[in-house]
Order: structure tokens, then C-alpha cells, then sequence
């Protein structure tokens, strides 16, 4: 009955209400059901450089009494309202406490599927240090536009990479806007253009991407990507969201494992 009852509020609301339905679960239930219930069939989870499918990977771990505990901070919902993303604090407990062993930020993309439920597609954290406010008040970004014409996130990628090539993390100044949201392994999570260009430093630098899955809205105004990343001969994974505003295609979320 729980599971009915979850399904009926996930397939009636967006991903934000999906989210706090997921963190739900795995409180009162167990963390490993929850992802095997919100995981879409493709869905994807990611291991030191590895893509694998989310509900295998699932199904192998151990039930455990661990305590995973996350709220999402920032969102946007296309305008389809076929995809979106959250993005959030996250802390860890071992079974029979309170304390907090682990902490960072999480970033999950939803997709709305055919049958109306919200399931995810993708789903990757970062390790930072615990901070007392980790889960501040929810912020949905609202200046989503169609694009004009049929613009693809492996072009969006394309460019970008280009200009990286050429400046380096400095390239990062013209596809940002005010509110955008990058999360690096290590790193305090940079909420804000203004955070994000005084912290360029702490980005991998000279960082080769490459992308796994792409996908777009329907209404053509946000787009994802995630793959393997590859900086000084290691491999890991990265995750970014492109969403259309009055100034063009930008970066809302850019996720770095290092």
C-alpha cells in the first residue's frame, strides 16, 4: 500500500515533490528500495569513472540500518514538464546513531514517463565537509524559454568543450547565469555565478569529457548530459544540465567527480 500510495503523488507532481517522495522512502523504509523504486529501467549511477545501470547496481548492495537523509535546494522543471532536476545536500549515518559520517551534495535529473510516474534517470554525488545548514530553503529556477530551431545538447557540448580548450576554466564566465549551481568533489558547493568565477581554481583544469547519454525536453529548453571525465590519467564522471534563457543556452548544473 505504501508504494501505491507514494506512486499516486509522484505521478500528480514534478520532480521536487518526486525527490522529497524518494528521501521519504528511504527514511521510513530502506535506502536500497527507494532507489529501486524511483529508478527508471535506463537509469544511471556511477562508480569511479564506471556508468552502470542503476537498478542492477541496486540490487547487488546490502540492505543496511544506514541513515541517507537529503532535501532538494535547487530545481527546474521544463516546460513540457516532461524533465527536470534537483540538486541538494545530502548526510550519512551508520545504523544506531546520529552522527554524521559523510556528507556532500547529490544532483539527480528526472524524466516523466509515459505512464505519468516521475522516475530518475540519473543520479551522482559529491563528498564535502558537513555543514549545519545543508539543507537551506528550495530555490526552482523559473527562466526556462524554448530555444528556437532543434539545438542538441551534443552541439551545446561541442562548443563548450571547444572554448574550454581554448580558455580554460575562464570559459566557464559566458555560460553561467546568476543562479547557476556547480558541485565538485572536495569543493563547497558554489550556488551562484559569483561563488562559481571566484572559485575557477578549484575546477579540474584541462579536463577531457566525454558524454555517455544526452537527452532534451520536449518544449526544447532543458537539456542534460553525463559520461566519463578524465583529468591527469584519471577516470571519473561528471553531469551537467543546460537549460534555454532570454540570453541563450547556459549552464544551470555542473556536477565533477575528481
Amino acid at each position: 500500500m505504501a508504494g501505491l500510495i507514494v506512486s499516486s503523488i509522484v505521478s500528480a507532481q514534478g520532480p521536487v515533490e518526486a525527490e522529497l517522495a524518494f528521501a521519504k522512502m528511504a527514511k521510513e523504509s530502506s535506502v536500497k528500495q527507494a532507489f529501486l523504486y524511483f529508478a527508471d529501467t535506463s537509469a544511471a549511477v556511477f562508480q569511479q569513472g564506471k556508468v552502470l545501470n542503476a537498478i542492477r547496481a541496486w540490487q547487488r548492495v546490502p540492505e543496511s540500518g544506514g541513515q541517507l537523509q537529503w532535501a532538494p535546494v535547487f530545481a527546474a522543471l521544463s516546460g513540457a514538464g516532461d524533465l527536470g532536476f534537483t540538486t541538494g545536500g545530502f548526510t550519512f549515518s551508520a545504523p544506531g546513531t546520529d552522527t554524521i559520517q559523510g556528507a556532500g551534495q547529490y544532483s539527480t535529473i528526472w524524466n516523466k514517463t509515459t505512464s505519468g510516474e516521475w522516475k530518475f534517470l540519473a543520479d551522482l554525488g559529491v563528498s564535502n565537509e558537513y555543514t549545519v545548514n545543508a539543507f537551506p530553503a528550495l530555490h526552482v529556477f523559473s527562466h526556462l524559454v524554448p530555444a528556437p530551431g532543434t539545438a542538441t545538447v551534443d552541439g551545446l557540448e561541442a562548443a563548450l568543450v571547444k572554448d574550454l580548450s581554448r580558455l580554460k576554466n575562464k570559459a566557464y564566465t559566458s555560460y553561467i547565469v546568476a543562479e547557476s549551481w556547480f558541485n565538485v568533489d572536495g569543493v563547497k558547493a558554489l550556488t551562484d555565478s559569483t561563488m562559481i568565477l571566484e572559485h575557477l581554481s578549484l575546477l579540474p583544469d584541462s579536463m577531457v569529457f566525454s558524454p555517455v547519454r544526452t537527452g532534451m525536453s520536449s518544449s526544447n529548453d532543458l537539456g542534460f548530459v553525463y559520461g566519463i571525465s578524465m583529468v591527469q590519467g584519471k577516470k571519473e564522471n561528471y553531469l551537467r544540465i543546460w537549460g534555454h534563457t532570454s540570453s541563450g543556452w547556459k549552464i544551470l548544473l555542473q556536477v565533477i567527480k575528481k
